[in-house]
């Protein structure tokens, strides 16, 4: 059977140092992933970036969603999702204007006539943000609020074969490589050419903000209360051969690897 966690602290201790830590290092981590290239030698840069650099990100998703949670269960506020969103909100209308002319920039660079200029400012508020940086925030702003409806109408089953499918699709820029000539890229491709890249709030973001809401809620199971170390190892292991795997045949972008799900998961917990 499945129990519930209704707070931190009830039989679960939060070791915020270590979390601290982890996130400063998540932190560099991304930074370095749009730095100049580090290493020379071709195998070294592919661990630094597609590897390591790629954990970053669901770390985050998976420790900002599970925070969130506990706080929502904890506080009983119905009106919690939407103050959270609108917090995010206010700090991605910030950096937008900080970046407004930078984006007006590339606009211009594209040669494109002056009354698309609003559509296109439009779009990148709502999908990739007005640099290539502020991609996560709207991808985030999504992420929970499809994983919440989700979570509530079909339960954590559900929920989480549903979220599993729509990262495999978006995993198919990873594998076009192995994949093609297929439907499967045929058909990324033509998204592809609308939508740049799958590494979005639709395919990328819920099934990790998915896993915090599910470690926030059933933290207290066999799972990822026994033999902790071990179920972070084999992680790793899987890690590392998925991306020796991607290596060998690299798609058109890195991003989504399926062993990255486990493997933030065990590691936050």
């Amino acid at each position: 059977m499945i129990q519930r966690r209704e707070v931190v602290g009830s039989g679960q201790t939060v070791n915020y140092a270590l979390l601290s830590l982890f996130q400063y290092i998540a932190s560099i981590l991304v930074i370095l992933v749009h730095c100049q290239r580090i290493f020379e030698h071709e195998d070294l840069h592919f661990i630094q970036k597609s590897m390591f650099g790629r954990m970053a990100v669901p770390f985050f998703l998976i420790s900002s969603a599970y925070f969130f949670r506990v706080r929502w269960k904890r506080e009983h506020g119905s009106t919690k999702l939407t103050l959270y969103i609108k917090g995010i909100l206010k700090v991605y209308c910030f950096w937008s204007l900080v970046y407004l002319p930078y984006a007006l920039t590339y606009f211009q660079s594209l040669h494109l006539p002056l009354y698309l200029a609003p559509l296109a400012i439009l779009a990148a508020l709502l999908y990739i943000g007005m640099s290539y940086q502020l991609w996560y925030i709207p991808a985030f702003l999504l992420g929970p609020l499809l994983v919440h409806f989700l979570y509530r109408k079909l339960g954590p089953k559900k929920t989480f074969a549903l979220l599993l499918i729509l990262y495999a699709l978006g995993a198919i820029e990873t594998y076009h490589a192995y994949l093609s000539p297929s439907l499967l890229t045929d058909w990324y491709d033509v998204y592809a050419k609308l939508f740049f890249t799958s590494r979005n709030g639709l395919f990328y973001t819920p099934i990790f903000i998915y896993l915090g809401y599910f470690l926030a809620d059933y933290g207290q199971i066999a799972l990822f209360q026994k033999k902790r170390w071990l179920s972070l190892l084999l992680a790793s292991l899987f890690l590392a051969g998925e991306g020796v795997l991607v290596y060998m045949r690299q798609g058109l972008n890195k991003n989504f690897f399926f062993a990255l799900i486990p493997f933030t998961l065990f590691l936050f917990n």
